[in-house]
């Protein structure tokens, strides 16, 4: 009897110590794969907050550099200095909690923007002062756009494209979930 439980504890503990060893493994790996999965989503929606942030701030320059011109009215409702202080707010915060979620060069990329030289309202016109202003963002957005790439490990443009279009519509998803 006592070799029989010696020869089936022989056979069984084997694998069901190895059974065991699997499972935990797995469900280790499983949940580093969920949590980096997690991590990742929230770079891509801090970063996308921030270009709707920067894209913000060059609508508004384009409106007051086509005003100046005369190119163009602004609607009372539109309220784009409301518009400019949401989205200079919005970088504010990526810049100050910002590196928490997104990379060190990024938010460098943000305080080197913020801290850009500036024409003197003074000395000069709004279209000079808002054309100014939009080089600067355009300069920004271009650089933050190659950070990010490399920040979330996309490869070509396409990839950027079509993870943005995938961001916008789970977003409408959800909107249109909670209404």
């Amino acid at each position: 009897m006592t070799d029989n439980l010696i020869y089936v504890a022989k056979v069984l503990l084997p694998g069901l110590i190895l059974s065991i060893v699997t499972a935990i493994l797995t469900v280790r790996l499983s949940l580093r794969r969920f949590y980096a999965e997690r991590w990742w989503d929230r770079k891509i929606e801090a970063y996308t907050s921030i270009f709707e942030a920067l894209y913000r701030l060059k609508h508004y320059c384009n409106m007051k550099y086509e005003t100046d011109l005369g190119e163009r009215q602004i609607p009372k409702e539109m309220n784009l200095e409301k518009q400019w202080a949401d989205a200079d707010m919005e970088i504010g915060k990526a810049i100050d909690i910002g590196s928490f979620v997104i990379c060190d060069d990024a938010v460098s990329c943000l305080r080197d923007f913020r801290g850009r030289p500036r024409l003197d309202f003074e000395d000069h016109l709004i279209f000079e002062l808002a054309a100014q202003e939009s080089k600067y963002l355009d300069e920004c957005i271009s650089r933050l756009k190659t950070i990010a790439k490399q920040d979330l490990k996309l490869k070509r443009r396409n990839d950027a494209n079509q993870l943005l279009h995938r961001t916008a519509e789970s977003r409408a998803d959800a909107a249109s979930t909670i209404r």
